[in-house]
């Protein structure tokens, strides 16, 4: 338990680094897609960050043309939903997951991974 507290440490990185350091690029169904993924033992970590995150993902989204940009926010221990920034087309994950976003967060129920085919698998305007 004490190595997983150790090897997770947010508190001493920028938005900029949370977000780049397990980031994925793709494409599904003519989207492009930004995904990232951090593990965090306490969700007050980023709660207390989610203005600088969001601002940071809407940079990046710009920057990189990206329609939908998100980071799974993961919790390895008790969590069974993914807690989740995003910016772009957010109706994309509203659609998949049946969810709705809410000032650029959600919460994706059971999700624990971002593989296009588990996570943002979807048809775009045609259901999930």
């Amino acid at each position: 338990m004490e190595l997983l507290y150790k090897s997770i440490n947010t508190k001493d990185k920028t938005a900029e680094e949370l977000i780049a350091a397990d980031f994925k690029e793709s494409m599904i169904d003519g989207k492009k897609l930004g995904v990232s993924q951090m593990m965090v033992l306490d969700h007050n970590e980023v709660d207390n960050r989610k203005e600088a995150i969001l601002s940071e993902l809407e940079k990046l989204r710009i920057i990189n043309n990206y329609d939908l940009i998100a980071i799974l926010v993961t919790n390895p221990i008790s969590s069974s939903h993914e807690y989740v920034f995003l910016n772009g087309e957010t109706w994309i994950v509203e659609k998949a997951f049946d969810v709705k976003v809410k000032d650029g967060t959600c919460i994706l129920p059971c999700v624990m991974s971002r593989k296009p085919d588990r996570v943002l698998s979807y048809r775009a305007g045609k259901g999930k």
